[in-house]
């Protein structure tokens, strides 16, 4: 992989709720997420007993503990089949663990998600792989397309966190999420109003021209 070829994805439309606004539903923060990522990548106890200090649900463990197991176990083995191999060259949780352990701090309280993804977007920006201890002590070389497994992984285990808060917060918080739901409608109301109003003005539904939500709804007040 080159330079050239990395054109990351972004979604067309994004609505952000500030760390705040999802607490009380027992969504993670993003120092939260941090501290989760290092226990798992951390050397202490085994890999099963991280998991569980994480996901402490029993409910999922077992699927969870599956999955990190094939993740720690796909890079030195050669399975062929489509799952295996698609884990093989999409993801690679030795690389991840080994960014995260040369992260600024020196504790799960230390460490920042952010220093990860700088370390991460800058290399892939300048097109350049560096090198750095493993596991081990050793020192080995991260390629570019190691550092684009590294990424993936680390978006994976985000939205496998986000995921997982999210079953527990259907099961104990469902009260709470109802007000959330509540809100979504709202907005998806104004949207709608949005919308009207730009196909009153012609603009064509290609076009990424956005106004105010707030204005549009004045207008018609």
């Amino acid at each position: 992989m080159n330079k050239e070829s990395y054109n990351p994805i972004w979604p067309e439309t994004l609505i952000f709720l500030g760390a705040g606004a999802t607490a009380s539903i027992g969504m993670p923060t993003t120092g939260k997420i941090a501290e989760l990522l290092y226990k798992l990548s951390s050397s202490d106890g085994n890999l099963a007993s991280r998991v569980e200090s994480v996901f402490k649900d029993k409910t999922f463990q077992k699927e969870i503990g599956d999955f990190f197991e094939q993740l720690n176990d796909i890079e030195n083995n050669n399975q062929t089949g489509k799952y295996s191999k698609n884990l093989r060259n999409n993801y690679s949780w030795a690389t991840l663990k080994s960014l995260i352990s040369i992260c600024p701090g020196e504790s799960e309280k230390d460490f920042k998600l952010l220093d990860l993804f700088n370390i991460i977007d800058l290399h892939l920006n300048n097109g350049q792989g560096f090198h750095t201890p493993n596991a081990e002590g050793e020192k080995v070389f991260i390629d570019l397309n190691s550092l684009r497994k590294a990424r993936n992984t680390l978006k994976l285990l985000i939205n496998l966190i986000f995921a997982y808060k999210y079953q527990l917060a259907l099961k104990n918080n469902r009260n709470t999420i109802d007000k959330y739901a509540q809100f979504a409608d709202i907005l998806a109301e104004m949207m709608l109003d949005e919308g009207e109003y730009f196909s009153s003005q012609n603009y064509s539904l290609d076009k990424r021209k956005f106004g105010c939500i707030i204005n549009v709804v004045k207008k018609k007040m």
